[in-house]
């Protein structure tokens, strides 16, 4: 199950939001906020694997507080305004939904996000079953 949080301030939007992640089989939401801050506090205590987060956000910008985050989750950006967009990929998004926004842009963008299942550890598959060597030469120029 993928663990969701929604930060929105707009309560229309918290319910599509709400309605559509309860249409996912595989998506279970925890918690809704309407202030980043509030959501921060939440995030020290609480495994979560995708944040939708909205931009417009009151205290601090939905940027502003991905920036904070050292190691965040997985992150679909919310928004009415396509001005974000070249910023939100330089964040590591996984996508950016502009609302109004249907069911199935919502589906496009969740399936985008990477699960453990669906993420092999690339070492291990790019070595198979073979050990790592403890040390490793490496020759530079041309001689």
């Amino acid at each position: 199950m993928i663990r969701c949080l929604i930060i929105e301030d707009q309560p229309p939007a918290q319910r599509v939001l709400q309605k559509f992640i309860g249409e996912m089989e595989n998506m279970v939401l925890m918690a809704t906020f309407a202030d980043a801050l509030k959501a921060m506090d939440y995030l020290k205590s609480e495994a979560i694997d995708l944040i939708f987060l909205d931009i417009h956000l009151p205290k601090i910008s939905g940027i502003d507080f991905l920036k904070t985050i050292s190691d965040p989750p997985h992150v679909i950006l919310t928004t009415a305004f396509s001005d974000y967009a070249l910023e939100s990929y330089d964040l590591n998004v996984v996508d950016y939904l502009l609302k109004p926004f249907s069911f199935e842009r919502f589906v496009k963008a969740v399936n985008k996000v990477p699960t453990a299942t669906s993420e092999p550890n690339l070492i291990e598959s790019a070595i198979g079953s073979k050990s790592i060597p403890e040390i490793l030469f490496v020759k530079s120029g041309y001689e």
